[in-house]
């Protein structure tokens, strides 16, 4: 049996990018964090209201607290539920780089995390 894959994608002005980035992470992933930033346009919410992936989950952060610190809640969130191990889990960029980054590879299971 394979460990568990979790991605967490800290976002932070990234309403336009974050839909279509959910909807190309493939089924090797088993857990996705969303994490909510402190968002001035409310990509946590837009998520929670239009994403019907059920491995998603959205956190939010009440103040803004960086890439790292929302990487930080994620990867937190994950281990806590017992989703994932602290060798199995992945972050993705956040900003402007989540419409061009290539998704992150998953340490050689398949190759790439997301379709397309």
């Amino acid at each position: 049996m394979r460990e568990s894959l979790a991605v967490v994608i800290p976002c932070y002005r990234v309403r336009a990018q974050i839909l279509p980035l959910l909807a190309r992470i493939g089924t090797e992933v088993d857990y996705i964090v969303v994490v909510d930033d402190a968002c001035p346009e409310e990509s946590g919410q837009l998520v929670r209201e239009k994403c019907t992936d059920y491995r998603v989950t959205v956190l939010n952060n009440a103040e803004n607290q960086g890439v790292g610190g929302a990487v930080l809640n994620g990867y937190k969130h994950a281990l806590q539920l017992g989703r994932v191990s602290s060798s199995s889990s992945t972050a993705m960029g956040n900003g402007s780089s989540l419409d061009q980054a290539p998704c992150p590879a998953d340490h050689g299971r398949t190759g790439g995390l997301c379709k397309g």
